[in-house]
């Protein structure tokens, strides 16, 4: 009778487990999200999304082609489609020295590509084992001949790797800032145009960014400072593909910004100066199959680029691209393979143009793992809802909008997986059409005709979803 009354214990505790979590995943977790439509803040820089290489990419290849050429119809397609203003060229091959330093062809063919697509460059010159002489050159040409497509020119990349024989990380900072005066002295003088941008270390030395704004505070030659973040760390540590989802997909991603954000942002504007995550990613070390190249990547990555563009002082991102992480890759058959990252990256475009309003969330379960974000831009106020929530016992969230601000009319745009899957790869939808190879996208605004009574409007997102609402303000 004892084992008997213990399996109905355990029947009835098993039961019970299974109710709450039925329970959690039936019903819609209402929330209420108010802006303040009237009083936007900072301006979101128009080149606020961007792409990162290794220097080799702008290599040829063995028949003598290029990557980065004016002829690469798709690749232009996708930068243009993606939103795409910033390439920048380094990564840890800049200073490797069994690399070929590029050529002034092959620097010929990059900025071809870069008018082509639209964007701004900013190109690496070799620091470790460089030759500043021969950086001068370069740079003198560079400014010659490119001058409106080169955004800024960086010294060296993630330099904290070279400089680490000192006492402390300052000592550290400073025998790399006596290496990099000699050098900008030395292009300073053959290339006076031209204008760089630093320290490009890695997120365990912010403090080299922050001693950097002090140091270079009133060099006019600064353009802005470059810092390298992969929030989830290191990809080569990951054990358990679920938990690596869920850990960028996790609502403590927000508190390791706030965190990152306060080890050296205030530093950089008080100085008055702005910083550039021109490489970054969810995981370092080529990323994590099965968590950077699937949906939960471009869920996380519509959440990271709105909550930094939040922040004073950010500039923008430069997404590393790699076999894994990257937005897109080559195709077996010619062409490109999207990546779930480049939905993110799309969705973000759509809703992330012009001024911040920040978005207020109230009522609801405090655990809902729901985000929102407000931008304006003129007449038209974004407002992003992406829940987070997936898996099992994932919870729809139905959201009360109050834009702050009488609107006339309001269409949206979802992102979604096939059955919320964030461990998909393929068959994603962003306003119910795919992202081709070439960047065609043939999305659409949807007309949203469930507004409440007066100033509010109600919409539900489904777990594991992006919705962009667009109202139009009178």
């Amino acid at each position: 009778m004892r084992r008997s009354g213990f399996f109905v214990s355990c029947i009835i505790s098993i039961l019970l487990a299974l109710l709450v979590d039925i329970s959690r995943a039936a019903g819609p977790a209402a929330v209420t999200v108010t802006l303040d439509s009237e009083k936007p803040g900072s301006l979101i820089p128009a080149d606020f999304t961007g792409l990162s290489y290794e220097i080799t990419q702008m290599l040829p290849d063995s028949k003598g082609g290029y990557y980065f050429s004016p002829t690469n119809r798709e690749l232009i397609g996708l930068f243009r489609s993606l939103g795409i203003k910033s390439l920048r060229v380094g990564g840890n091959t800049a200073d490797r020295d069994t690399v070929p330093i590029p050529a002034k062809a092959d620097a010929d063919s990059l900025f071809a590509f870069a008018k082509a697509a639209g964007v701004k460059v900013i190109y690496t010159v070799r620091l470790a084992g460089g030759d500043p002489e021969a950086d001068a050159a370069m740079v003198k040409y560079l400014v010659d001949h490119y001058a409106t497509d080169l955004e800024c020119i960086t010294l060296g990349n993630e330099p904290n790797k070279e400089f680490t024989n000192q006492v402390t990380s300052h000592d550290n900072y400073l025998a790399y800032g006596v290496e990099l005066n000699r050098f900008i002295y030395t292009i300073a003088t053959t290339a006076p145009g031209a204008k760089y941008c630093g320290p490009s270390v890695v997120h365990t030395s912010p403090d080299w960014t922050a001693d950097m704004a002090a140091d270079k505070a009133h060099d006019p030659r600064l353009d802005f400072l470059t810092q390298h973040y992969y929030c989830a760390k290191s990809g080569q540590r990951v054990t358990d593909l679920v938990a690596a989802r869920d850990k960028i997909l996790s609502p403590a991603q927000l508190d390791d910004y706030r965190t990152f954000y306060h080890s050296f942002m205030p530093a950089v504007t008080a100085a008055g100066l702005t910083c550039r995550f021109e490489e970054t990613s969810s995981f370092s070390r080529g990323g994590v199959a099965g968590a950077s190249d699937t949906f939960a990547s471009a869920l996380w990555a519509v959440d990271y680029l709105h909550w930094w563009a939040e922040q004073a002082g950010m500039r923008g991102f430069n997404f590393h691209m790699g076999k894994i992480y990257g937005a897109f890759v080559d195709a077996d058959r010619g062409g490109y393979s999207v990546r779930p990252l480049s939905y993110g990256i799309k969705a973000f475009d759509l809703g992330g143009h012009g001024r911040v309003v920040p978005a207020t969330l109230s009522g609801g379960p405090a655990d809902l793992n729901l985000t929102a974000y407000g931008v304006r831009d003129g007449n038209v106020l974004y407002v992003t809802l992406i829940n987070k929530e997936h898996d099992a016992g994932a919870r729809m969230a139905t959201v009360k909008i109050v834009p702050g601000a009488a609107f006339s009319g309001s269409e949206g745009i979802f992102l979604q997986a096939p059955h919320g899957d964030v461990s998909a790869k393929t068959n994603l939808t962003l306003g119910n059409a795919a992202i081709s190879g070439d960047g065609r996208w043939d999305g659409y605004w949807t007309a949203l005709a469930n507004m409440a009574a007066g100033d509010r409007f109600k919409v539900t997102v489904p777990p594991a979803t992006v919705l962009i609402v667009k109202f139009n303000l009178k």
